[in-house]
């Protein structure tokens, strides 16, 4: 069987195997190759919930009390044989912060939710750059396919131009065996 019926048997074959959605679905672009990437990448992922963690620990430390009131209470009774008396027992307690406490931890809060936001912005950048170079070099490498398999097609009607006229006797016999080296050259670099 023939090269050319061969990956004409493949490429049937390929075409049949493959699944309808994989047909059907649309090139995907950059802004949405890079799209994905940010929503899906997993560092940006934990990133992003210890962001939420530390957002929730500035709004903590940016209440006025550090802790919520304690409120307790007893009451006791006691029977003597002359007289009954009930204890009552309230108590209520708060920690208060002196001395800038509470700013000092509003302001480690604060650096703590910045630096973490430097760092999720750099590794956006950094996430997308990657996605973007990818991206090229799947164009690159799609152009080389398609130049590549321009220069077949070229090859190939150049050496049955050769073989005509090798037919009607304009061209030597060894004209027509470079047109098809320049064809078989070509496919070869098509499969690189």
């Amino acid at each position: 069987m023939s090269i050319r019926k061969k990956s004409l048997c493949c490429t049937l074959l390929a075409s049949l195997l493959a699944p309808p959605a994989a047909l059907a679905a649309p090139p995907l672009t950059l802004n949405q190759a890079v799209t994905e990437a940010l929503e899906h990448h997993p560092r940006l992922r934990a990133l992003e919930a210890k962001r939420l963690r530390l957002a929730g620990e500035l709004a903590a430390a940016q209440g006025w009390l550090p802790d919520n009131p304690e409120l307790a209470g007893d009451w006791t009774s006691r029977n003597d044989p002359d007289d009954t008396t009930t204890d009552w027992e309230l108590s209520l307690r708060q920690r208060f912060e002196i001395g800038g406490q509470r700013s000092q931890r509003v302001a480690g809060a604060v650096q703590r939710v910045a630096a973490l936001d430097r760092d999720l912005a750099a590794l956006r950048v950094e996430v997308g750059a990657a996605v973007r170079a990818a991206y090229a070099r799947l164009a690159v490498a799609e152009g080389r396919v398609a130049v590549a398999t321009e220069m077949v097609g070229l090859n190939e009607r150049l050496a049955a131009i050769a073989r005509a006229r090798f037919a009607a006797g304009d061209v030597a016999d060894a004209d027509v065996a470079l047109a098809s080296l320049a064809r078989a050259e070509a496919m070869r670099r098509r499969l690189e």
